[in-house]
């Protein structure tokens, strides 16, 4: 199974808003020998790795090569069936629940009311982990996230980056961004409600064929 981007050009792109009258300047005709279809795309597909559906109080996805597979998705449905809110599935690399590893800025809004949480990493007031997002008692959830399993240096530490978007029954939507600082290749991803609580999950991950 695998989810298909269209191919699509530069050169096209430049072309399509010209003549819908969307830029100010004629697209130049002596861009065709330089910007080609074969020269600046972007095409690439989804191809899935894996498919958990079950009652548990955490699930994860193994053996992966992230260092070669560079960029990993996660499309998820989670049902909270603990009476206590569960302040966020989060995801976990390597079974690293080490705190100060770990960054997070989230922003929700419920009703009208915005909420907001950031936490940099070495903060051990942060309980870690990279929020999917969080549920109500008895809340479904549908969300997906984006890994950049390859990390970006800095320094003498590598990071993780994840970007996440998590629509809820009640308590409305949901945006993280958060980070990991890397101890090595991914080569697992956990995903843990608070306190291990039974969830259902139903979770594809899938990586970027390029």
């Amino acid at each position: 199974m695998s989810l298909k981007w269209n191919k699509l050009s530069i050169e096209d792109i430049l072309k399509y808003f010209q003549t819908v009258g969307a830029l100010n300047a004629a697209y130049d005709p002596n861009l065709d020998g330089l910007i080609s279809s074969s020269k600046l795309d972007f095409s690439f597909t989804w191809e899935l790795l894996g498919h958990i559906s079950a009652w548990a109080p955490a699930i994860s996805f193994n053996n992966l090569s992230g260092d070669t597979d560079k960029l990993y998705m996660i499309i998820a449905t989670i049902y909270n069936s603990w009476s206590n809110s569960d302040a966020g599935t989060r995801i976990f690399f390597n079974s690293d629940s080490t705190r100060e590893n770990y960054m997070i800025m989230d922003w929700g809004v419920s009703g009208g009311t915005t909420s907001y949480l950031s936490k940099p990493f070495g903060d051990t007031t942060y309980r870690g982990g990279c929020v999917l997002f969080g549920l109500n008692p008895y809340e479904t959830g549908f969300g997906i996230m984006f890994i950049n399993a390859l990390g970006i240096s800095n320094g003498t530490n590598t990071y993780v980056y994840t970007l996440s978007l998590g629509a809820k029954q009640t308590t409305g939507l949901e945006i993280a961004a958060c980070g990991w600082i890397k101890n090595g290749e991914i080569t697992s991803i956990e995903l843990q409600p608070l306190n291990f609580a039974y969830h259902y999950f139903d979770v594809y991950l899938f990586k970027a064929k390029w």
